[in-house]
């Protein structure tokens, strides 16, 4: 049986988990493929000591852009107009040193410059500072003044800021925990426009029960994420009209979202889209681009599509039959955690398909299956009886070893 993973992901108001997010390059007001006389232009007034020619040039050379990328350069002029007190060439200037850009890795310098520019109210750099405290990476660790940092940064309206801060208030580490005021920073965020906060408060509002009269809200959310192209949105958005919640069931506009999350590598958006080929779902049926894609979601490593790609190598659909292949694949999925693929994988080892006939092994994972009912148990032992008493002792250990993620003892 194929399994399809249609249920959105939830978003969890507590324990939750963002990644890193720096703030980096400020957009410099470079126009692009202008004359080489503009270019010439700022050069020549970085060259006299004007702090925005500098600030552009070393934008320029950050980029690439006209002259040959050089960080060490990019790094020198961005100094020289923070050192003038340009505050954006300061908040680009701690970038560099934090990420060790044309330069050594300095976290002591990046909180530096950091600093200057948070202290002139640069939102993203009282953001990155308010982030070094919480991490204590460039300066000593202290909550008060990664909450203190960041929450100016909120107020100024920076996006991330207010996610992070409804992340610390929802987890309760850094600051005393207060989901109701969490819940209200990161739907601020989401108004801000972060995709990561947008999609998240829809996932929340897609968690509540269908009776919920809030859970209407989900749809503008997920829509306004998927817009700005987060990939878990546009699953969700696909999943939606799919399944005709909140919308009007539209197969062919489920395979458009759905796709969009696909193409930018989403393991569970692929599965999908194999379905749709399989089946003919939105999409003209197709055997072998459903092949394709759950191999690609197969590669990283999403358990169910392995399962899939080894029912399409095992029955011969997509793709030539291949029972190695289709052994190879439905040991992983086990392996990732995908418990469907054993009694599949039983069938190779009593009948020696793609793999020499083994009873023993047969025997451990039709164990491991734990398939129910009578009928089942009576195929465990008839299996068994082909077996000695100390190779049915050493399976049991291995049974009883074994869990859900782990390498396949056999």
């Amino acid at each position: 049986m194929k399994n399809t993973d249609l249920y959105p992901r939830l978003f969890i108001k507590t324990g939750l988990v963002l990644a890193l997010v720096w703030f980096g390059l400020v957009p410099s007001g470079v126009k692009a493929l202008e004359s080489p006389s503009y270019y010439a232009e700022i050069k020549a007034g970085a060259e006299q000591g004007d702090p925005q020619s500098e600030f552009k040039l070393g934008i320029l050379y950050e980029n690439g852009e006209f002259y040959k990328k050089d960080l060490a350069k990019a790094l020198n002029w961005y100094r020289k107009a923070a050192d003038k007190g340009l505050v954006d060439s300061q908040l680009n200037l701690g970038y560099l040193y934090y990420s060790g850009l044309g330069t050594k890795k300095n976290n002591l310098q990046a909180a530096n410059w950091y600093r200057k520019a948070a202290e002139q109210g640069q939102g993203m750099a009282q953001y990155n500072l308010g982030l070094m405290y919480s991490l204590g990476e460039g300066v000593p660790k202290d909550d008060k003044l990664a909450v203190d940092w960041m929450t100016k940064s909120s107020d100024q309206g920076t996006a991330v800021a207010a996610l992070r801060l409804a992340e610390w208030l929802l987890e309760g580490k850094i600051i005393a925990q207060d989901e109701a005021r969490g819940f209200e920073l990161y739907r601020r965020a989401a108004e801000l426009g972060n995709p990561t906060a947008e999609s998240g408060l829809a996932a929340y509002y897609l968690s509540l029960d269908k009776s919920d009269p809030n859970r209407a809200q989900a749809l503008d959310w997920v829509t306004r994420a998927a817009d700005h192209g987060k990939r878990e949105a546009q699953f969700d958005l696909g999943v939606l009209y799919l399944t005709g919640d909140l919308v009007d069931k539209d197969p062919v506009r489920a395979a458009e979202w759905v796709n969009r999350s696909a193409e930018q590598n989403y393991p569970k958006a692929q599965n999908i889209m194999a379905y749709f080929y399989n089946d003919g779902i939105g999409v003209a049926k197709d055997d072998t681009k459903a092949f394709d894609w759950y191999m690609k979601a197969a590669k990283n490593n999403y358990p169910m599509s392995q399962h899939n790609l080894a029912l399409k190598y095992h029955d011969g659909e997509g793709v030539a039959q291949n029972f190695v292949e289709a052994n190879k694949w439905y040991r992983r999925a086990i392996e990732g955690g995908y418990i469907g693929s054993k009694l599949n994988l039983v069938e190779f080892y009593l009948n020696g398909q793609g793999v020499p006939k083994n009873l023993y092994i047969a025997y451990i994972l039709y164990r491991l299956a734990e398939p129910e009912g009578s009928e089942w148990m009576a195929k465990s032992d008839e299996i068994a009886v082909n077996l000695t008493p100390d190779q049915i002792a050493k399976a049991n250990r291995i049974i009883k070893d074994w869990k859900p993620g782990m390498k396949l003892p056999i």
